[in-house]
C-alpha cells in the first residue's frame, strides 16, 4: 500500500503545520529524517483541516506520519 503524501505548509515552519486530511487522525508519529522519533504537541483536527504544534522541536527536517481510518501518510517539513 503507498503511502498517501501530505502537503504540509508552512514550509520551513515556525510554531505550527498545518495539513489537510479527508479521514479521522487515530494516531501520528513525527521523526527526524535521520529517523529518531521525537514528541511533541497533539495533531489536532477541524473537519478536513489539521494543524499539529511545532514550537517545541529544534530546527531542523523532520517527517511527520499520521494514521487515519484510511491507513498512513507521511509529509516532510523543515522546522526554523
Amino acid at each position: 500500500d503507498p503511502v498517501a503524501s501530505l502537503q504540509i505548509h508552512p514550509n520551513p515552519a515556525g510554531d505550527e503545520i498545518h495539513f489537510r486530511c479527508d479521514a479521522r487522525v487515530v494516531d501520528y508519529l513525527l521523526t527526524t529524517v535521520q529517523g529518531t522519533e521525537t514528541t511533541t504537541g497533539e495533531v489536532w483536527q477541524e473537519g478536513d483541516r489539521c494543524h499539529c504544534r511545532v514550537s517545541s522541536l529544534k530546527p531542523g527536517a523532520y517527517i511527520l506520519s499520521i494514521r487515519t481510518e484510511k491507513g498512513w501518510s507521511s509529509g516532510r517539513f523543515i522546522k526554523e
